[in-house]
């Protein structure tokens, strides 16, 4: 059957996946094998590992130096679940009250969010906005979070784990890990 809803899309010059895994599910579902592109999905991972060493000082930030830092970087849209961020560090708070949470992006819902967060009194939570120096804020983390309710292959979730960051992509559990070095 066609599961997906992929029979609209014969017409199609060509359905691109970002990993050799999904092509035999698309060809299952009707998608004719020539009209498959892969295009790898990736990030510059040389460059981070240089930023993984450096990069910005919590101190510029705010940022204690002792404090737990959570980091969420992404586009403020409901997918991203920000908010769910949000709820998370609160009750992690209640047993690391120096732990911060810091958002990196922009987006529709970025005012939404910001309100959620005045009206929690939650004044250890960072809005950054959009920065050209992702590479540098990632070394800051401790814990990179993305509580998203649909994502197929997070660009940020790649980035966390070539910077050496401990990445929780759910809210099931968290464990703190800090990178060695």
């Amino acid at each position: 059957g066609d599961r997906l809803g992929l029979h609209e899309f014969h017409a199609t010059f060509a359905t691109v996946a970002c990993a050799t895994t999904q092509l035999p599910l698309l060809i299952g579902e009707g998608i004719a094998e020539e009209k498959l592109v892969h295009i790898p999905n990736g990030v510059p991972v040389d460059e981070l590992e240089r930023h993984a060493g450096g990069g910005a000082a919590r101190a510029r930030l705010g940022i204690p130096e002792d404090a737990q830092v959570l980091m969420h970087v992404g586009v403020f849209r409901a997918e991203k679940n920000q908010i769910g961020s949000l709820e998370i560090a609160e009750r992690l708070r209640e047993r690391l009250p120096e732990l911060r949470l810091v958002f990196v992006g922009d987006g529709p819902l970025q005012s939404e969010v910001e309100r959620r967060a005045r009206e929690m009194g939650a004044d250890w939570a960072l809005f950054l906005g959009v920065r050209e120096d992702v590479p540098d804020l990632l070394p800051l983390a401790d814990l990179m979070i993305l509580p998203s309710l649909s994502d197929a292959m997070p660009m940020t979730v790649l980035a966390a784990m070539a910077a050496v960051l401990s990445v929780e992509p759910s809210a099931a559990t968290i464990t703190w890990r800090r990178p060695a070095g």
